[in-house]
């Protein structure tokens, strides 16, 4: 071999070295980074013929849910979303469902919990895990915990709309929004029950604990039934413990809150505002309570609710604990006539037989009344299995064979 030929071989050899290196570097990047939030080269979850329904495992299975909006779905095991903080740009998660490709299926979390979910989208509406559950969707058996959602308008830490059923389900943290905004769900024109949140909201109108705003009516249902929330609520207009403004054809049954209430006007312990629009059903209050501190600067400034125009019935407000001698609506009691076995012969209309109970010993809900825990279908937790891998690996392959071409081809 000549000098020459010689110094070509080794060219292209070396050619060939950088570009396998590169390749690997290429290849391992392609595995680590995580493709567009919907994109079609995501896997599919795991279907179960069984259940008829995707089985969710992980943040991935979590994320390809808004591939197909009218599908089941049922969470098998608990997800840390916490990497959700890098998505987007620093924008965090991108909820599923929208105004117009609202979320109509059925999400089972069988008790499970997806924590740690962050989403910094303050110019955004319809803001949460899910942005808007239609009507015919459902979610149930869930748990959402250590949340750090921020929006713009119609913000929840589950829901930014709803307008389908939220059954039995829990968030914990952090809401952050302008208007229509609530831990579980910032606008509710559908169902929530046996439904709780823990944490803190912030906003300037319509700011609750659970909802933020809550309507009824011919077209709406806009019920909360056997719900409650220990959140802190900081807003300025319309701010409630429970619902910051709950209006025409709502309902709010056997449901109280316990945290702080912090606003300027239109503030109250359980509801900011009970409005019912002339010629339209009644905004209803029954058989609930609030036991937290009310901090109002306004003439609209109550103990249970900060203005009223719709019905209120058998439902109290702590007076020595929200620091309110005054409410639009309901009655104010001393705390050792709301709590204990007291509580039971003072809180008319209350159903202590099916629906409430009371600790004598202050170790639950510091001895007010809580409500019986939901009695659900027992089920074993489905095992995790291995998914299909068919659509994401075929891509890779794709990838790889290509690469292959560009390495030893053109090189």
């Amino acid at each position: 071999m000549s000098q020459e030929d010689g110094n070509k071989w080794m060219i292209q050899v070396n050619r060939r070295g950088i570009a396998l290196i590169i390749g690997i570097f290429f290849l391992f990047s392609l595995f680590l980074v995580k493709p567009v939030a919907g994109s079609t080269y995501e896997e599919k979850p795991e279907w179960s013929e069984e259940d008829q329904a995707y089985l969710i495992s992980d943040v991935d299975d979590l994320d390809w849910v808004r591939n197909n909006l009218k599908s089941d779905y049922i969470l098998t095991d608990d997800i840390d979303v916490s990497e959700t903080e890098k998505w987007d740009n620093g924008r965090g998660w991108e909820p599923i469902g929208g105004k117009g490709e609202e979320f109509k299926g059925c999400f089972d979390g069988q008790g499970y919990e997806i924590s740690d979910l962050y989403v910094d989208r303050p110019s955004s509406e319809y803001v949460g895990l899910f942005g808007v559950i239609d009507e015919t969707g459902e979610v149930k058996d869930l748990e959402v915990g250590d949340v750090y959602v921020i929006g713009g308008s119609k913000v929840g830490g589950l829901a930014g709309r709803l307008s389908g059923t939220i059954n039995n389900s829990y968030v914990g943290g952090t809401v952050k929004g302008i208007h229509r905004v609530g831990l579980l769900a910032g606008h509710n024109r559908g169902y929530v029950n046996y439904s709780h949140t823990v944490g803190e909201v912030f906003g300037e109108q319509h700011v609750g604990g659970l909802v933020g705003y809550n309507i009824g009516g011919e077209d709406y249902v806009g019920d909360v039934e056997k719900s409650y929330s220990e959140a802190n609520v900081d807003g300025e207009e319309r701010v409630g413990g429970l619902v910051g403004m709950s209006a025409s054809g709502s309902e709010i049954v056997d449901s109280y809150a316990v945290g702080k209430v912090v606003g300027d006007d239109y503030v109250g312990g359980l509801v900011g505002f009970n409005f019912t629009h002339i010629e339209r059903p009644d905004s209803r209050v029954e058989s609930s309570y609030s036991a937290g501190k009310v901090v109002g600067d306004n003439e609209h400034v109550g103990g249970l609710i900060g203005s009223s125009c719709g019905s209120v019935n058998d439902s109290y407000w702590d007076l020595e604990a929200s620091g309110e001698s005054d409410s639009a609506a309901g009655n104010g009691l001393m705390t050792d006539k709301m709590t204990e076995e007291n509580a039971a012969d003072t809180l008319r209309g209350f159903d202590f037989e099916g629906t409430w109970v009371v600790d004598s010993g202050k170790e639950v809900n510091k001895g007010y009344p809580f409500l019986k825990e939901k009695t659900s279908n027992d089920g074993e937790n489905l095992d995790d299995s291995d998914k299909s891998s068919t659509d994401y690996v075929s891509y890779r392959a794709g990838v790889i064979s290509l690469l292959s071409l560009f390495t030893w081809g053109l090189f």
